[in-house]
């Protein structure tokens, strides 16, 4: 987890947009996770479910998803907004360990 962090804190602290440092850390990690990794499409629903689960823990925390509306329109500052990233992380973070838990669940049923 504290690499994830380090990633994103580095990618925001070299120029990338918050959703951009969020996006390279966050959904392409979910992906990762949860995708079967074949062209088959069927994890294709699995980790779609658990991007928009990351995407509504994070619309609870501030409101919104847009920068723009979480900003409340105003232009975003310089680092401004690192500790939304950061946020971000942990909310994809907890959308994996939930994942990871079911999978365990699924599997035992299937024995």
């Amino acid at each position: 987890m504290e690499e994830k962090l380090k990633l994103a804190g580095q990618a925001y602290g070299n120029g990338c947009t918050c959703s951009q440092a969020v996006f390279c850390a966050a959904a392409a990690v979910i992906s990762y996770y949860t995708s079967s990794g074949s062209m088959d499409g069927k994890s294709k629903g699995k980790t779609y479910k658990a991007i928009r689960r990351a995407a509504e823990i994070y619309e609870r925390e501030y409101g919104f998803i847009r920068c723009r509306e979480i900003l409340h329109g105003n232009a975003p500052k310089a680092f401004q907004c690192g500790m939304k990233v950061k946020d971000a992380v942990l909310m994809v973070h907890k959308v994996l360990e939930k994942e990871a838990a079911q999978e365990v669940a699924s599997a035992s049923t299937r024995e």
